[in-house]
């Protein structure tokens, strides 16, 4: 085909996701994490998220 530089076998692409999410992490909207941060405040867990990046 013209101006295909690559071609991916089913499933190619969520794996490239899940190692790029296990190697840079996953990436959350501002809102989300907020969010993550008050529930675990409110459920007693006392480790916060880590900002990575």
């Amino acid at each position: 085909m013209e101006g295909v530089e690559e071609i991916l076998v089913p499933g190619e692409s969520e794996m490239r996701a899940r190692e790029r999410s296990l190697r840079d992490g996953v990436p959350l909207r501002p809102s989300t994490y907020h969010a993550l941060l008050t529930y675990a405040r409110k459920a007693g867990l006392t480790t916060d998220l880590v900002v990575v990046g």
